[in-house]
Parts: C-alpha cells; sequence; structure tokens
C-alpha cells in the first residue's frame, strides 16, 4: 500500500507539473507578447525560455522556500541524480498548476505577476543576457527525463599553433551533437547548440 501511494502521489505531481508548466508558459507568453509588439517569434521564444527554464525556476522556488517544504524519497533519488537539482522548479510548476485548478485563471496570473515576473525579472536585463545553449539543452533533457548529459572530448588536433578540440555532448548512449573549437568550452556550447538544432529539426518533422 505505500508504495502505491507513493506511485499516485509521484504522477499526481508530475501532472500538476504538466499543467503548471502549460499554464506558466501561457501567462508568460501573453505578457512578453503585449510587452514587445514589434518583436518576432525567434525573440519571444527565447525570452520566454530565459524567465521559464529549469535554472530560474529552481532559483525562484529556493527564494520562496519551496523546497523546505517538500517531501521526496532520498534513496529513490540517489546521491547525486541529476532531477534533484530540478526539484525546487518542478515544485513550482506543481504549485502554480494546483493554484490553476482551485482559484482559475485570473489568480494563477495574478499570483504568477506578483511573485514570478513583477520579483525576480528585469526584461532589460533579459535582453541582453546572452542565452545560453548548455543550460537551455539541460532544461530539455531534465523536462525529458533523460540521462545527465555529458560533454566529452573525442579528439584533440593541432592546427598550426592552436589545438582544435572535437566536443560530443551525450546523454546515456546518444550523442545529441558534436562541434568543435580551439577553446573547449567554446565547442561544448556550440554541441549543445547543435544538439537543440537537431532536436528542433526532428519536432518540427514529427507527425502530429
Amino acid at each position: 500500500m505505500v508504495r502505491n501511494r507513493q506511485a499516485s502521489a509521484l504522477e499526481c505531481n508530475e501532472r500538476l507539473e504538466f499543467l503548471g508548466d502549460a499554464v506558466l508558459g501561457m501567462i508568460v507568453a501573453e505578457q512578453l507578447y503585449k510587452l514587445y509588439p514589434m518583436r518576432d517569434e525567434g525573440f519571444l521564444t527565447e525570452m520566454r525560455s530565459k524567465i521559464v527554464n529549469r535554472n530560474s525556476l529552481s532559483g525562484i522556488a529556493r527564494k520562496m522556500g519551496l523546497q523546505e517544504l517538500m517531501e521526496y524519497d532520498h534513496k529513490s533519488l540517489g546521491p547525486v541524480h541529476s532531477a534533484s537539482r530540478s526539484m525546487g522548479g518542478d515544485a513550482l510548476e506543481a504549485l502554480i498548476g494546483a493554484l490553476y485548478l482551485d482559484h482559475g485563471f485570473a489568480i494563477t496570473k495574478r499570483f504568477v505577476m506578483q511573485n514570478l515576473l513583477s520579483s525576480h525579472f528585469s526584461m532589460h536585463e533579459l535582453e541582453s543576457l546572452e542565452f545560453n545553449p548548455k543550460s537551455r539543452l539541460m532544461e530539455i533533457a531534465q523536462k525529458q527525463k533523460w540521462p545527465p548529459l555529458e560533454y566529452v572530448t573525442t579528439e584533440e588536433v593541432l592546427d598550426g599553433r592552436n589545438r582544435i578540440y572535437k566536443v560530443e555532448v551525450r546523454s546515456g548512449e546518444r550523442v545529441l551533437g558534436i562541434a568543435s573549437d580551439i577553446r573547449k568550452k567554446i565547442a561544448e556550447q556550440k554541441a549543445s547548440e547543435a544538439a537543440i538544432i537537431a532536436l528542433n529539426e526532428v519536432n518540427s518533422t514529427s507527425p502530429l
């Protein structure tokens, strides 16, 4: 019975996360649409990603003290499970989902505007903030519950005075993206960007 209750609670929380993610995305998208009437879809999408990515949401959850209220099975996560770093963001999404179910869209929107957007984000600063493809790819991997990302240098080649690093970003046995650069960190960023582009292409061609 205990196992069944735990499984039921986990399923319920994941359903609330799913709903909360959609509601939060809608609220943020609406505000960006109104705030930037002359900007295109690409700009609006990137701005929304800067706001609702897992790192941002987890940071807000910590400031709100949500993680102090959470109950979870440490053994099931393991000591270094990557999902544990995103649990605050998951809890925040679940809270938004529950708030929407109990009180409707208007009150949920007011909560998001007052406690997230107005309190934790400056749109002017977000505009100038360089988008980090590594963070974005980590967000995607955590959302899809993939194995932790790993950046592996598969080749080093001397080209004159420069050493060129070839890097793969992997999730388990799956290679998500490959790139090269004279700086290893930049190669990792490029590999992440290549992975995101490839994932977007796959999603855009997938049948409905």
